[in-house]
């Protein structure tokens, strides 16, 4: 039996493809869009961009090279402000799988099979409402939707792992390769950056925080590598690179192994539930101890995003009695002792466990003026982010004493009885207690309702009189004592303050003037600037309205003029239609008409204001000028005219009458007298030319024919 071929059951999937995003979900754009309307490109990283060709000739002959970083470009609207990049952060990848295939590719998005470009894949990526899984081969990456909390939607992919591999999720708080699955909310955008927090030996000690972003670690191993493949080496270091890159990975799989299995144990589970991941760089024990349950009386403390020191040569030292709380992050293990001090000048750190060394025959490190500016860039944010540090522990500390005085002012006793100390003892207080003491509120003496002393405020002022007694008649513990101290120190204190207070209140005083004749000399300055640019803008106005006069007025006497050339044009020309339309037409009449409008032809000029007319032009033709029209100017009717003439004219005076028609309607003395350019309708001033050099070429034989 055989079957015919037919139209398949199932629909082929649709292609997906394209920078734009919202293909599908039509609220991406609002979640990945810095400014509505950006169009989005994608470029793939390269730290030797616009290097020399020396460099890119090196690295055509790499026989691996490596799989370039991704970014995303974002382009206003228009081409106007700024274009912003950032980099494409990884998707999860299933245990084994090394990159995320070739693209285009089946995908699967939420349940719907699809032919994904490489760039909607990107854009799903930076996305934070979805979560892009590479399962293992022969399975579909996988695009599912993430739930409110954070959490992903069931996939047909991701039933297809095993349940080892679910199990070691689950008991696995982060991994290496599960680097994207961060619980975010669909409206925020994704921050790529791990942070481990750090905390002193001492109790009281303040915590920071340490923020490194991923994308800049493997930016400068990718710069690092470039260095080290331009760097001199002989024969045998390219033959050994494969093996040492190789090694290198099987270094970082085992690495990652020991982070996950770390990671998996139920101590640092329970003390992960309590206290934020804490690492201590400093210490040089590399044994991580017991941990420690977290105190809750530790007062609030300021976050630091300086970077710690990765490989610190002299600890410091820790004060004795001290409890040592240290607890070590994720896939922290001892450093190699052979590490290259060369290779850190140009790497900011190398993470946690790894080693580098240099490749055979490497002798320095190229120099690259990029790796300086980044590396003084680096000091300098050190250096800051020391000194917001330093300036919070002087807050803290002053914070601290600020409660300690109101402990001790709430503390102190309002006064003591007349007999319950001797003149020895009221003379031996110190003035500036007295004067702390008047000013605070707190009486050295009581007043006239006190009765009874204060016991607890009552010093003994010879607690040691009697020594040779062997017993104190009044004997105070060495806790009263420091608190009797602490709260004389701090009487003291406030004393010297209070002597400060008026210098205090008149740099404020003229510290505030300052600032009010500040603020008054900027409303003047303010003030005199809105006048000068009114002043200004009311004399351009007025020279703007003066100039539109102006041209109004001189665009009416043009109006004017033209008129009134129109008007004794049109007299004239009608004075000429009164004079030859009457009586009868002869020979004799058409002669004297062309004499008289020649002379008057010859001394005219002709200009744009007063052009050329037809009517003013002697036209050699016996024709009436009633009925004379352009088209009847012609060769036939100027050789008429000219026999005409002959036989009424002498012969010497036809001979000079000939050759003045010769000359006025010569083409060179038209165009040098600028006829033609007077006239500014262009269909008129080429009737005129081609009557004119009619009237010419008639004239050129008759005039020969005079001449010979």
């Amino acid at each position: 039996m055989s079957f015919a071929p037919g139209p398949s059951r199932f629909p082929a999937p649709r292609l997906l493809q394209g920078t734009r995003p919202g293909v599908i979900d039509s609220s991406q754009p609002a979640r990945l869009l810095r400014v509505p309307g950006s169009t989005l490109s994608f470029a793939a990283f390269d730290p030797l961009t616009a290097a020399s060709s020396g460099t890119h000739a090196r690295r055509r002959h790499d026989p691996e090279p490596a799989r370039p970083k991704r970014i995303v470009i974002e382009t206003p609207p228009g081409g106007r402000g700024i274009g912003r990049w950032r980099f494409v952060p990884h998707a999860r990848r299933a245990p084994g799988v090394e990159d995320e295939g070739v693209w285009p590719r089946r995908i699967i998005i939420d349940g719907e099979f699809v032919i994904c470009s490489e760039d909607q894949w990107d854009i799903y990526k930076l996305d934070p409402a979805y979560d892009c899984f590479v399962p293992n081969f022969p399975g579909d990456p996988v695009i599912t939707r993430k739930l409110p909390g954070g959490q992903t939607q069931s996939a047909p992919s991701s039933q297809s792992s095993s349940k080892a591999g679910a199990h070691r999720k689950r008991h696995s708080p982060a991994s290496s390769d599960n680097e994207g699955a961060v619980p975010v909310s669909p409206g925020v955008h994704k921050k790529f950056r791990a942070v481990v927090n750090l905390v002193t030996d001492e109790e009281d000690s303040d915590m920071e925080s340490i923020t490194e972003s991923d994308d800049e670690d493997e930016v400068e191993e990718i710069v690092a590598e470039e260095f080290m493949r331009s760097a001199p080496s002989n024969g045998h270091a390219s033959g050994g690179r494969n093996a040492r890159r190789k090694a290198q990975e099987a270094r970082r799989k085992e690495q990652r192994e020991k982070m996950k299995a770390n990671m998996g144990s139920s101590s640092f589970d329970s003390y992960r539930s309590r206290t934020p991941d804490i690492v201590d760089l400093t210490m040089e024990d590399d044994t991580p101890p017991a941990a420690e349950p977290a105190t809750n009386d530790v007062p609030p403390m300021a976050f630091s995003t300086a970077p710690p020191t990765a490989f610190s040569t002299a600890p410091p030292t820790a004060p004795s009695g001290a409890p040592k709380r240290k607890v070590y992050a994720e896939g922290d293990q001892v450093k190699d002792p052979d590490y290259s001090s060369a290779y850190a000048s140009n790497s900011k750190k190398l993470r946690a466990g790894e080693t580098f060394s240099l490749p055979l025959g490497t002798t320095h490190i190229p120099h690259d003026p990029h790796a300086d500016r980044k590396r003084s860039q680096r000091k300098q944010s050190k250096m800051s982010q020391s000194q917001h540090r330093q300036e919070y522990a002087n807050r803290l500390k002053e914070q601290r004493e600020r409660q300690l005085w109101e402990d001790i002012i709430a503390d102190t006793p309002r006064g003591t009885p007349h007999g319950s100390r001797g003149s020895d003892s009221v003379d031996s207080e110190p003035r500036g207690d007295a004067r702390a003491h008047s000013d605070s509120g707190m009486s050295t003496e009581p007043t006239g309702t006190e009765g009874e002393p204060q016991d607890d405020a009552r010093v003994d002022p010879e607690p040691d009189a009697h020594p040779e007694s062997g017993t104190n008649t009044n004997p105070i513990d060495e806790e009263e004592a420091a608190r009797l101290a602490a709260i004389e120190e701090s009487r003291r204190k406030l004393a010297e303050l209070e002597q400060d207070r008026p210098l205090w209140e008149q740099e404020a005083r003229r510290r505030a003037a300052h600032e009010r004749a500040e603020a008054e000399a900027n409303r003047a300055r303010q003030e005199e600037e809105r006048r000068r640019k009114a002043a200004a803008a009311a004399n351009d106005l007025r020279q703007r309205q003066r100039a539109a006069a102006a041209a109004m007025e001189t665009e009416r006497r043009a109006r004017a003029e033209k008129e009134r050339v129109e008007r004794e044009r049109e007299q004239r020309r009608r004075r000429e239609r009164e004079r030859w339309s009457y009586g009868p037409w002869t020979t004799m009449r058409a002669i004297e008409r062309y004499k008289l409008l020649s002379d008057a032809f010859d001394a005219a000029k002709f200009t744009a204001e007063d052009p050329v007319m037809f009517e003013i032009i002697p036209w050699p033709v016996l024709q009436s000028p009633v009925t004379l029209r352009v088209e009847d100017i012609e060769w036939r009717s100027v050789e008429d005219f000219f026999a005409a003439a002959r036989q009424h004219m002498r012969p010497q005076d036809y001979k000079v009458f000939v050759e003045k028609s010769h000359k006025r309607f010569h083409p060179d003395r038209w165009r040098a007298r600028g006829v033609l350019k007077s006239v500014a309708d262009e269909e008129t001033r080429g009737c005129l030319e081609v009557a004119a050099n009619t009237v010419a070429q008639a004239l050129t034989p008759i005039w020969r024919d005079v001449r010979g």
